[in-house]
């Protein structure tokens, strides 16, 4: 999968978890708990080749997309 891929349904998938655990606007402690169910429930997602940190780059997407705060 690539990064762009990856993206576009890790963002995809916010508003859905969002939702399900009553979060209006996230802060960084969702993005974590966001970024551990993405982890546990679909690992797939997380499968790029030389990414790096992976939780820096998702915590940047949902950033990015003002999905969470600092």
């Amino acid at each position: 999968m690539t990064k762009e891929d990856a993206r576009i349904q890790i963002v995809a998938q916010w508003p859905r978890w969002a939702k399900a655990n009553n979060v209006k606007q996230g802060t960084g402690r969702d993005a974590l708990l966001f970024f551990n169910f993405i982890q546990d429930k679909r690992p797939d997602l997380l499968a790029l080749r030389g990414s790096g940190d992976k939780w820096q780059l998702v915590h940047g997407w949902l950033l990015n997309g003002r999905l969470v705060s600092d």
